[in-house]
């Protein structure tokens, strides 16, 4: 990975973009995305999104400490290499989904990050996915690092499907679940500019924590039954 010091470039469908700092580059690639792909029904234009990050990205697992410098190297790798862990994927989603509701569909994919808690050989461990509220209000996940493992006939197990089937389907696929009653949601998206938004989505826990400026931002844990009322997910 190089420099955020000097201009850096890469092609979005063939067509080039560059930035001459991480947060300048992660807001050119996706407005070029969403630019190529305005024209599309809101329903082609997120599925073809979604095609767009399993085509050109693919999953790397990564142990890197939270920290704000970090998160957004590990993001511009993402961008830059085509290579990243869950976090990564799911937080790119997310400002490619706050760029277009800013120059497309005003309000339309109005979506965050979160995680749930998972066993890998007795250890705790976050899995980061996007979750979102469908027109008819229901939440669904979007979870990539599980879609870029799996078999492509097996992707639509983890791809806009309702949080309720998405357990039931990552717990057939052998993930020993912590809770299965809780997910975390983190890092949301209500800043009133791009860039703004991008540097929210960076943050890392701890400097959410130390910050109250940052309060907004801070995790909340749901269980299925909050998540499920209606005015719990337009608090969200």
């Amino acid at each position: 990975m190089k420099s955020k010091n000097k201009i850096e470039k890469c092609k979005v469908n063939d067509v080039e973009v560059e930035g001459s700092n991480y947060s300048e580059f992660a807001i050119n690639y996706f407005s070029e995305l969403v630019r190529q792909y305005k024209n599309k029904p809101n329903k082609d234009r997120l599925q073809a999104y979604i095609n767009y990050f399993l085509n050109n990205f693919s999953y790397e697992k990564s142990e890197v400490e939270d920290s704000w410098i970090n998160n957004n190297q590990q993001f511009f790798k993402l961008l830059y290499e085509g290579k990243g862990d869950a976090k990564q994927l799911s937080q790119a989603f997310c400002l490619l989904a706050e760029m277009d509701r800013e120059k497309v569909a005003k309000n339309y994919m109005d979506m965050f990050c979160g995680y749930y808690i998972y066993l890998d050989g007795g250890v705790e461990k976050k899995q980061y996915v996007v979750l979102y509220s469908d027109s008819k209000g229901v939440l669904r996940v979007i979870d990539f690092a599980k879609m870029l493992q799996a078999k492509k006939e097996e992707r639509s197990n983890y791809s806009l499907v309702t949080i309720e089937d998405y357990f039931i389907n990552v717990k057939k696929a052998g993930v020993d679940l912590v809770d299965e009653d809780k997910i975390v949601v983190t890092w949301f998206l209500s800043a009133t500019n791009a860039e703004q938004g991008y540097k929210n989505l960076m943050l890392a826990e701890s400097d959410i924590q130390k910050d109250k400026r940052f309060e907004r931002f801070y995790k909340r844990t749901f269980t299925f039954k909050d998540i499920l009322q209606s005015e719990t997910k337009n608090n969200l």
